[in-house]
């Protein structure tokens, strides 16, 4: 469940001293200190200039996020407004692929794969509320200012709890499994919770919707540690581009909605209209 609040963004406007002085002070009990009041101290200037001329930040929304210091920072996200079109995008053509891929793999008489290609595609054809992939934290924003971008761009910012799971979608389906006990790539090759297939290699989705490859076979394995919420997704096992590319495409989708539990987003008006 996502629990809303939403904010005019010219309300963000009304941000005081003393939030930003909140803001850093949990930010020096969860990094280095002397860093953050430093880049804090460059930030208080630029601030004030970047707020005259293109008006209120993502730094400032997170300023005013309801209770900041419980925030889990790798699990906290932004709905910025062009990208929900790119998202949709990639859910279309990944369904018409998957559509085409069912009834080819029905043709041929496998059953298994038809039901995980459906399983699949009930699980995509719910995803409707998407995010842009990054690090969208508050210690992030003042480290690399650039991607402290206008609210303008923004339709919500959101932050999660995080899961007791690591996802994988492979050829048995879709099943999460409990973390810590799966909290490597090493850990799941081990178990063979999954195997290799195709290019031998498996796409990771992290928790901030970073997508990285890794391989799984012995001439090009490379392991990895898995975050709680991360999704591991493994290519149907048959040959062709359409494979890779499936696998790829759900990655990329994926690595576009939130993860975690009991999320909670505030949402923004722009001119008075609601973005979804």
């Amino acid at each position: 469940m996502v629990v809303f609040v939403s904010a005019p963004v010219n309300g963000i406007h009304a941000i005081t001293g003393s939030l930003m002085s909140s803001l850093f002070g949990c930010l020096r009990a969860a990094s280095a200190g002397l860093l953050i009041a430093i880049v804090g101290g460059v930030f208080f200037t630029s601030a004030a200039a970047t707020s005259r001329t293109d008006g209120p930040r993502l730094l400032q929304a997170w300023l005013a996020y309801p209770d900041l210091a419980s925030v889990d920072w790798p699990y906290a996200y932004i709905r910025e407004i062009d990208a929900a079109e790119t998202a949709r995008r990639i859910k279309r053509d990944l369904l018409g692929e998957l559509d085409n891929l069912s009834w080819r793999l029905e043709e041929m008489g496998y059953v298994r794969p038809v039901e995980t290609v459906a399983a699949w595609r009930r699980r995509i054809e719910s995803l409707q509320a998407f995010r842009l992939p990054g690090d969208w934290g508050a210690a992030q924003l003042l480290a690399q200012p650039e991607h402290n971008v206008p609210l303008s761009r923004i339709s919500a910012i959101g932050s999660c709890q995080p899961p007791n799971w690591v996802e994988v979608w492979d050829v048995q389906g879709i099943r999460r499994l409990d973390w810590p006990s799966a909290r490597s790539l090493g850990d799941l090759v081990d178990d063979d919770v999954i195997s290799a297939t195709g290019d031998g290699q498996v796409a990771v989705v992290t928790p901030m919707g970073h997508v990285v490859h890794r391989g799984i076979q012995a001439w090009n394995y490379t392991d990895m540690d898995l975050m709680p919420g991360s999704r591991v997704i493994v290519a149907l096992p048959f040959k062709g581009d359409a494979f890779p590319w499936i696998r790829d495409a759900i990655a990329r989708l994926t690595a576009r909605t939130p993860t975690g539990t009991e999320c909670r987003e505030s949402e923004f008006r722009q001119d008075s209209a609601r973005h979804e």
